[in-house]
């Protein structure tokens, strides 16, 4: 946000866009939709929408509607003071360096049963065994601390049986503290200083209820496990 007479933006050389010509009495919020591409059906007025992350202008009586939406799994935040970069979600290049045999010998090592299943098991569609002992999922939110303590140790064990360094790693935001991520490494023989992170994240929405997850993001975590099987 910039306030600066536009001669004097146009002097500098900026690119600029107004998105609200009356700011007075304007509440501002960020706001992250997901999934992608997916608007917001309330009573707000968007001036900015990127495909992924969006600013909203709200009246005052119209605030309670913030935490429904946050409620339902979306993100919201008042705009920041800072300057901030709001960049299209579909605004990258995809490497590609052409066929390449090894990668397509471990795609073809993908076994689908093995897919399938574990996805059914962090989405709760049928039981797993989590430290010798049988578990259900109903939830993976991160507010629900067996759950996510379970989701994590469920992590955590998979990659120790693919013979990985594994860690937990603490941390603590948004109102949440000594909640725990989980680290995995696989030391590689070539370019030993570079480092490739593969990641999802295990956790879910919607923070009560029914929060299975199948593709919000169990599939991601299976992908993340399935690179370490065949890697390892």
């Amino acid at each position: 946000m910039v306030i600066e007479r536009l001669s004097k933006l146009k002097e500098y050389g900026m690119d600029f866009a107004i998105l609200d010509r009356n700011a007075e009495g304007a509440h501002y919020w960020l706001i992250r939709s997901y999934p992608f591409n997916t608007r917001l059906t309330a009573n707000e007025c968007w001036l900015y929408f990127d495909g992924y992350r969006g600013i909203i202008r709200i009246d005052e009586q119209k605030e309670q509607d913030i935490q429904a939406w946050q409620n339902a799994g979306y993100k919201v935040s008042p705009l920041p003071e800072e300057p901030i970069t709001l960049t299209p979600a579909h605004s990258f290049t995809l490497w590609n360096e052409g066929y390449n045999q090894d990668i397509a010998d471990m795609i073809s090592q993908v076994d689908a049963n093995t897919v399938y299943t574990l996805t059914g098991q962090l989405a709760g569609n049928w039981q797993t065994t989590i430290g010798g002992s049988p578990y259900t999922f109903t939830t993976r939110h991160s507010a629900n601390s067996i759950a996510i303590g379970k989701a994590t140790q469920f992590a955590y064990e998979y990659f120790q049986a693919h013979g990985f360094s594994t860690e937990y790693y603490t941390w603590s935001k948004c109102g949440l503290s000594n909640m725990r991520n989980v680290i995995s490494e696989l030391p590689g023989n070539l370019l030993a200083s570079q480092i490739i992170l593969i990641t999802a994240h295990i956790d879910d929405m919607p923070s009560s209820g029914a929060a299975p997850g199948a593709d919000d993001n169990a599939s991601g975590v299976v992908g993340v496990f399935t690179a370490a099987d065949i890697l390892s």
